[in-house]
C-alpha cells in the first residue's frame, strides 16, 4: 500500500512538472532561437555599415582628389593655354606619384574652349599620365571625339548631365594576359565654369585593396562579404573569379527574385534570406556605399549562414535540456523521500486504527 502511495504520489507531481518544463523548454527555445537571429541580424548590419564606410571614406578621399583638380582647372584662362597646359600637368604628375593605386590621372578639355580654331560642340584635349604594369608612370596625349560625342560613353554622360560619376569597374591587363588581369575603375568631375561644361578630371584606381579589406570581414564563423558596384559588378569576393562579373549574369534568378541591382541602384539598406544550392538558409544584409555628389552608389553585402546563427541558440537548449533532466532526477528523488516520510506515518497510523476497530469488533 506504501508503494501505491508513493507512486501515485511521484505520477500526479512528476506529471504536473514534466507539463511545466516542457511548456518552459519550448518557450525558452523560441525565445533563445529568436534572440540569437536578431542579435546576429544586428551584428551582421553594424559591420556591414561600418565597412561600408570605411569603402565610402577611401572612395570619397579619391573624389576629393578628382575633385580638386576639376576645381583648380576652372583657372585655366589666367594664363596662356600652352603654359597652363604645362603647369597643370605636373599638378597631375604629382597627384599619381603620391598615389601608387592609381593606374591613371588625366584631365580632358572641350577643344571648343581651348583651341580658337575649333568652332565644333565636339571633339576634346586629353593629357595626362598613366602608369604601367612596371610601375613606370607615362605622359599619354590625345584629340578624341573629333567626328563627334559618343553619345552612349561616360564622358559624354557626364558632359551632358555635368553629374560626377564613379564608372562601373572593368578588368583590365597590362600584359594582355588573363592571369595579370585586375579590377580598375575610373572617378571623373566635370570642369566647369558656371554651367558650362569645360571638361573633365579623372583618376583612374586599381581596386585590389578593396578584395583586402573584404577578406578580413567575418562576423561570424562561416560568414563572409563582397562588393558590387552600382551595375552589380563584383569589385570584391572571397570567391576571385567572379570579380569583374555582373551578379546579373552569374545569379540572374537570384538577383531578380531580391531585386539585388534595382535596390543598389536606389542606395538603400536592404536583407533578405535565402535558400542555397545545399538547401540551407543564409542571412544577406546590404549596406549602401554612397558618396556626396555621385548618384552612382556601391553596395557592400554580408552573408551568415542561418545554422551559424542558431548553433548558439542550440547550444543553450541543449545545456537547459541537460540541466532540467538533472534537476528533474533530484525532484523525483526528493519527491520520493517526502512521500515516504509522509505515507509511512500515516499508514500506521492506519494500521493502528484497524487494529483498533478490529478489537471493538471481537468484544461486541
Amino acid at each position: 500500500m506504501s508503494m501505491k502511495i508513493n507512486a501515485k504520489m511521484l505520477v500526479y507531481i512528476l506529471s504536473t512538472s514534466m507539463l511545466i518544463f516542457i511548456a518552459s523548454i519550448g518557450y525558452i527555445t523560441t525565445k533563445s532561437r529568436q534572440m540569437a537571429l536578431e542579435e546576429a541580424r544586428e551584428v551582421a548590419n553594424k559591420n556591414a555599415h561600418e565597412y561600408a564606410n570605411l569603402i565610402k571614406s577611401e572612395l570619397a578621399s579619391d573624389f576629393n582628389v578628382a575633385k580638386t583638380l576639376a576645381q583648380a582647372g576652372q583657372a585655366f584662362q589666367t594664363l596662356p593655354w600652352e603654359e597652363w597646359n604645362k603647369i597643370f600637368l605636373e599638378q597631375q604628375l604629382h597627384v599619381i606619384t603620391e598615389n601608387p593605386h592609381y593606374l591613371a590621372v588625366a584631365t580632358s578639355w572641350e577643344l571648343n574652349h581651348i583651341d580658337p580654331e575649333w568652332n565644333k560642340p565636339f571633339g576634346r584635349y586629353l593629357n595626362g599620365w598613366v602608369r604601367d604594369q612596371d610601375g613606370n608612370i607615362n605622359q599619354v596625349e590625345t584629340r578624341l571625339n573629333t567626328d563627334g560625342d559618343v553619345l552612349t560613353g561616360n564622358y559624354y554622360a557626364m558632359k551632358s548631365t555635368g553629374i560626377s560619376m564613379i564608372v562601373d569597374p572593368t578588368l583590365w591587363s597590362p600584359t594582355g594576359k588573363e592571369e595579370d588581369q585586375y579590377i580598375n575603375t575610373n572617378i571623373s568631375v566635370p570642369i566647369k565654369l558656371g554651367n558650362t561644361f569645360i571638361g573633365l578630371a579623372g583618376v583612374d584606381l586599381d581596386l585590389q585593396r578593396f578584395q583586402n579589406i573584404i577578406k578580413k570581414i567575418k562576423p561570424f564563423e562561416k560568414s563572409y562579404a563582397f562588393l558590387l558596384s552600382n551595375n552589380g559588378t563584383y569589385v570584391a569576393h572571397p570567391n576571385s573569379k567572379l570579380m569583374g562579373k555582373l551578379i546579373s549574369n552569374e545569379y540572374p534568378g537570384f538577383n531578380e527574385k531580391f531585386k539585388i541591382v534595382e535596390n543598389i541602384r536606389t542606395g538603400i539598406n536592404f536583407t533578405f534570406t535565402y535558400k542555397n544550392e545545399n538547401n540551407q538558409k543564409d542571412f544577406y544584409v546590404f549596406a549602401p556605399i554612397k558618396v556626396e555628389n555621385v548618384n552612382t552608389p556601391w553596395s557592400l553585402a554580408i552573408v551568415i549562414p542561418d545554422k551559424v546563427i542558431t548553433s548558439k541558440a542550440k547550444s543553450f537548449l541543449y545545456k537547459a535540456l541537460f540541466v532540467s533532466f538533472i534537476g528533474l532526477l533530484l525532484l523525483t528523488i526528493v519527491i520520493w523521500f517526502i512521500a515516504k516520510n509522509i505515507t509511512e506515518p500515516i499508514i500506521k497510523v492506519t494500521e493502528i486504527l484497524k487494529s483498533v476497530a478490529k478489537e471493538r469488533l471481537m468484544n461486541l
